[in-house]
C-alpha cells in the first residue's frame, strides 16, 4: 500500500469505515454523502410513545420529558394503545409546564389514547390547556 493512500487499515486487514461498519452494522460509514450530523439546538425533540403506557412506560417518559430540550418537544402516541392514570398525569404535567414557559409541544395520538385520556378526564386539558 502506498505512504499516500487514503484508507486507513487496521490490524485484520479492513478499512476503518469497514470495522466501523462491522462493529455496528445500523451505523452508516462516514463520507461526504453521510458527513456527521449534530442536532441543531432550534429543532424540536421527538418522543415515541410505547403501546401501552403503565407504571414503568410512565416512570421512564416522565425521564425523558425532563431532560428534553427547550427547542420544542413532538410527542408521537399513534401506536398507544393502552393509558394508564400515571401516564396521563405525566403528560398534563408536562404540557403544563411547556405552557408556562412558553415552549411548544405537539401531541399525537392513537384513537385508543384519546378514549383513555377522555375516560381519565384530561384529554381536554391535554388539547386546549383548560382544565374539564
Amino acid at each position: 500500500m502506498s505512504p499516500s493512500s487514503k484508507t486507513t487499515r487496521t490490524r485484520a486487514g479492513h478499512s476503518a469505515d469497514q470495522t466501523e461498519q462491522q462493529n455496528n452494522p445500523r451505523r452508516e460509514p462516514r463520507s461526504k454523502a453521510n458527513p456527521p450530523t449534530g442536532r441543531r439546538s432550534d429543532s424540536p425533540d421527538f418522543v415515541t410513545l410505547p403501546e401501552r403506557l403503565g407504571y414503568t412506560a410512565a416512570r421512564d417518559l416522565h425521564e425523558k420529558l425532563r431532560t428534553t430540550g427547550r427547542a420544542g418537544l413532538v410527542i408521537d402516541g399513534g401506536a398507544v394503545t393502552t393509558v394508564g392514570a400515571l401516564a396521563a398525569q405525566v403528560l398534563v404535567a408536562a404540557m403544563r409546564r411547556r405552557r408556562a414557559a412558553d415552549e411548544s409541544l405537539a401531541l399525537t395520538m392513537s384513537q385508543s389514547m384519546r378514549d383513555d385520556l377522555e375516560n381519565l378526564g384530561v384529554l381536554r386539558e391535554l388539547l386546549t390547556g383548560e382544565a374539564g
